[in-house]
Order: structure tokens, then sequence, then C-alpha cells
């Protein structure tokens, strides 16, 4: 059907001859299975952008390129959902043809000719469409990781005040680093949230975003923690291992709400990666919206629930977990 395919040509003197109408059905039955596997291979090839948008890190240059990667992804979403219709003609041809009964009554071979070449014309509009789109996404997918030969490239021709920048910037890095390895400090924090165990110093079940130590503290219970435990772990390493994030990570926030809302829904509520893509579009637009929020909720209620609270503007009504906000004080 893609490779240039014409319409079905039928008439009483194919039908007549024995020999050819075997021939004519058995192409028929190799195009459909032809173009169900493209189908398929055309489906993994968009599902594998959406992936690699998911699972790369997050660039210093893909914050200019936040929009132009949302964009992307609906693109992805809507080409998506067109090869989804296609694979259904497909199948509803495949469906159709298993119908047909030996011998071939003359009327019936003719109307699924007239159906299989309406249905032809709807998939190949679709996927002459899809067509530009693969020849456009190298343009439209802009941010990657350098490979080794460009970035040593770069390194040995870049001026030198960029790599003094480059530099300090690296020193300011790994400060933070060593920063983010201590505890979020804990101002205004309300002594009922931390646990009972005097010896931990992060608060339970409380997300703290923290420009001051540059990291966000994800929400934990004192259960989890039971069921995590490593005797030979002290119990803040184990919070600092998997609680606790750089603050970095939510940098871009609108790629960063898609990430984290894409990965809540495979991970946690075990949704289809079309359901992923749909809710992560949908609140990439909420500017309202901490990402972090995202990653804090446990399961799509809580989520759910932080939603209908900040559309009403009453979010302090949420209580699933506390929300602690830690901004560095303004200079005087």
């Amino acid at each position: 059907m893609f490779g240039g395919e014409t319409m079905l040509f039928f008439n009483e003197e194919l039908f007549n001859n024995k020999e050819q109408l075997n021939l004519f059905m058995a192409k028929i039955q190799e195009n459909i299975k032809f173009n169900i596997k493209i189908l398929s291979m055309h489906k993994s090839i968009l599902l594998n952008y959406v992936l690699k948008i998911v699972d790369e890190p997050i660039l210093e240059n893909s914050i200019d390129n936040a929009e132009q990667t949302i964009d992307f992804l609906t693109k992805l979403q809507y080409f998506l959902g067109l090869v989804d219709q296609n694979i259904e003609c497909v199948e509803f041809l495949q469906s159709n043809y298993n119908k047909l009964k030996i011998p071939y009554e003359f009327y019936e071979l003719q109307e699924y000719c007239n159906i299989y070449n309406a249905k032809l014309s709807e998939i190949t509009s679709a996927q002459l469409e899809l067509n530009n789109f693969f020849a456009e996404t190298s343009k439209i997918l802009s941010y990657k990781i350098p490979n080794k030969e460009n970035k040593e490239h770069k390194e040995n021709t870049e001026p030198k005040e960029n790599k003094e920048n480059k530099e300090h910037k690296e020193n300011t890095k790994q400060k933070e680093q060593k920063i983010a390895e201590e505890p979020p400090a804990l101002t205004n924090t309300d002594s009922n949230n931390s646990i009972e165990n005097n010896d931990l110093s992060y608060p339970e079940n409380t997300l703290i975003i923290s420009e001051i130590s540059k990291t966000v503290l994800l929400p934990y219970k004192k259960s989890e923690l039971d069921n995590l435990e490593d005797v030979s772990v002290n119990k803040n390493d184990l919070i600092r291992k998997k609680y606790v994030v750089p603050i970095e990570k939510y940098k871009s926030p609108a790629l960063s709400r898609f990430r984290e809302a894409f990965k809540l829904m495979r991970n946690i509520e075990k949704k289809s990666i079309i359901e992923a893509i749909d809710l992560g579009i949908e609140l990439s637009l909420n500017s309202k919206l901490h990402p972090a929020i995202i990653s804090a909720c446990r399961n799509l209620n809580e989520l759910d629930i932080y939603l209908d609270y900040l559309d009403s503007n009453q979010t302090d009504k949420f209580n699933c977990f506390s929300i602690k906000f830690e901004i560095t004080p303004l200079l005087k």
C-alpha cells in the first residue's frame, strides 16, 4: 500500500480466470501482511523518539529547546494516532479478507475490492503526511548528546575565555553537588512532620523544594524506609540515595513536567505509552505546576487531587503530603 501500490482492478474476466484470480487474492494477502509489518515498524520508530526524550538527560541547551521539544512531542502524539488509524484500516481489510469463502462470489469480491480501494486511499494520504514528518525529524529533534569526536574538536577550538567559563561552571557544579549531599535546610518545618527517630535529618512525608541546598526532597514514609532498610546502611544515606534529587533535574520546567507525568503513568500506573504521552503533554503546558510535585505524587489519584486544588487556588488544603519551598533570601 505504501510502496507505490495501485488500486485493485477487478472484473469478470479476472474472476473467470482461476489461475489469475488465485494470484490476485494471494497478492492482496501479501500486501496486507507486508503493510502491517511496515506500520508496526513506523509506530516503533515514533515510540522510540518519545522514549529518547524521556530518558535523555536535560542538557544546558535543552532549556532553550524545551518549547521546540514539546512541539515535537505533540507532533509525535498526532502521528502515533495516525499510524494507529492506519493499522485499524489494514486490520479491517484483513478481517474482511478472512471472511471471504471459496468458491468466491463475484459480487462479494467486487464489494471487497471497493472497500480495499477506499481504505487504500485513506492510508496512502496519511502515509504521505508521515513520510514528510520523518523527512523533517532530524531538523525538529535538535538537542542531542554530542559524540566524543565533536566534543573533543569543540574543546580544542573554543576560545580561552569559554574554557575558563566552563571551568568556573564545573567548579560551581561540584560545590552544588557537595551541598546536595547535605540535608535540605529545614526552616519553617513543622515538628510533627519529623520522624520519631531523632537521628534522621529529613522530615517525613514532606516535599521540600530548596533553592538553598539546590536539592529536592521527595516525600517518604517511615514504613517505606523500614521495608527498604539495610541494617548496614545509615538511614540518612538511604533517604539521600532514594528521595533526594538535585533541583537541576527540573531546570527545564515544561519538559520536566512532561517527563515526570510520563513516568508516573508508565512506571506507577502501568498505562500505555499513548496515555502517558497524553498526560505528559497536557501537564507540560501547566505553568502553575512545579514538576517536582508530579515526582512527589505516589499515584495518579494524588496528582489529580493536587491539580483540583491548584485549579481552585486552594493548594493549602492538599494533605497527601506537605509541601515546603525554601527560597534564597533576597540581598538588601
